[in-house]
């Protein structure tokens, strides 16, 4: 991802379009001058899914969402599910400490961007959400995708790029 691009989510009913832009920027023209933002990628992410009695798969729609460079969390009423961007896959889940009668349940984030800290809140608490190394499976993300130049931009060793270079044979 490049420094002038930016990376977003947004709930829809049929799922979470994710996706890279870069910020508006001016174009002259001879008369006016007028702002655009360009749409790089885009992607429809399901919602984690549960099955019935009948096994039956449905969605379960999470409280709030947040986007990081690599992850969307979503925010359940009890716990945390961390899902990789690039594969959809689950990465972790964290269920939500110390809730009580008076906390209740996990209502929404707030992310603030002059920071980069992101929280979580309840009726009663606010915890902090940190996000530690947030990259460094992003290099074998890529291998499994076949995105050769971007698995070795975000190896981190030697030896993780001739893993790569191997890889692609």
């Amino acid at each position: 991802r490049g420094i002038d691009q930016i990376c977003f989510a947004w709930m829809t009913g049929a799922g979470i379009l994710l996706g890279d832009v870069v910020p508006p920027q001016t174009i002259s023209g001879s008369n006016s001058s007028t702002s655009h933002i360009s749409l790089l990628t885009q992607k429809l992410a399901e919602y984690p899914k549960q099955y019935n009695t009948r096994n039956q798969a449905f969605p379960i729609y999470p409280r709030s969402i947040l986007r990081t460079n690599f992850h969307i969390l979503f925010l359940y009423p009890e716990k945390l599910l961390v899902y990789s961007a690039l594969s959809n896959q689950l990465v972790a889940e964290y269920p939500v400490p110390n809730l009580t009668s008076r906390t209740k349940s996990m209502t929404g984030w707030c992310h603030d961007f002059v920071t980069n800290k992101m929280w979580s809140y309840s009726q009663g608490k606010i915890w902090q959400v940190k996000i530690e190394d947030e990259g460094r499976n992003v290099g074998k993300e890529y291998v499994k995708l076949g995105e050769w130049a971007k698995a070795i931009e975000y190896s981190r060793t030697e030896e993780e790029k001739e893993r790569v270079w191997k890889e692609e044979g």
